[in-house]
């Protein structure tokens, strides 16, 4: 996805439908070696939404952390307090569970 998205000549200036059927088409031939199975572009989306709003959320929790400043705080402990700040919103009790992902996106603007 990232790779449709992030070109400046296909990802820019062009209808959400023309770039959701790019990503399944990229999707689809990526996969076809690992699943034989077919998720439609309503699937695709739905899902891409769940996780960009995850992502965002939880890139949002580091932030709140980082401007705490905390003293010799490494990566994993503001990554650490981040998580915990993630599940005091109700609708995230489960936790951040995008840790696959995380570090490809991590540094994706929208």
């Amino acid at each position: 996805m990232l790779e449709i998205s992030q070109d400046p000549v296909l990802g820019s200036n062009q209808k959400k439908d023309k770039l959701c059927e790019q990503i399944s088409a990229l999707f689809h031939e990526k996969i076809f070696n690992v699943c034989t199975g077919h998720r439609s572009l309503k699937s695709l989306s739905c899902r891409m939404q769940i996780i960009m709003k995850a992502i965002s959320k939880f890139r949002g929790c580091i932030r709140q952390v980082e401007c705490l400043n905390p003293s010799g705080a490494s990566e994993f402990d503001i990554n650490k307090r981040a998580r915990i700040i993630f599940v005091e919103d109700p609708e995230k009790k489960r936790g951040f569970l995008f840790d696959h992902v995380w570090s490809i996106l991590k540094d994706v603007e929208k």
